[in-house]
């Protein structure tokens, strides 16, 4: 038998791992609010020398076409792309629904 999780916004996250943390943030300060979208999920990286890989949690209040995975990359070149360090000649690595949605947020960032 699994330990207690603790947090009920947990169970309702699907956070099952004790190396994700739950933070409540919600704009209302209600130290019993237990609704999804006010609360902010950390995935810690393990330590540098740690084999351990990091804990794999799938967003479910993600409602948008993209992948987690897809999301934290369109973030990634987003924010690259806003600071100069790269150019939309770089983005050609992308599949063309990914490189699209990079440049339309960029876009809509600046």
């Amino acid at each position: 038998m699994r330990a207690p999780i603790g947090n009920p916004a947990r169970v309702l996250l699907k956070v099952d791992d004790e190396r994700i943390q739950v933070r409540p943030c919600c704009p209302f300060e209600n130290e019993r609010c237990i609704e999804p979208g006010h609360y902010k999920v950390i995935v810690e990286t393990p330590f540098k020398y740690d084999d351990a890989p990091r804990p794999i949690w799938s967003d479910p209040r993600n409602t948008s076409p993209f992948s987690d995975r897809e999301l934290e990359e369109i973030n990634e070149n987003v924010e690259l792309l806003t600071a100069n360090e790269i150019m939309e000649d770089d983005l050609g690595i992308f599949p063309e629904h990914i490189r699209d949605e990079i440049l339309k947020r960029a876009r809509a960032t600046t």
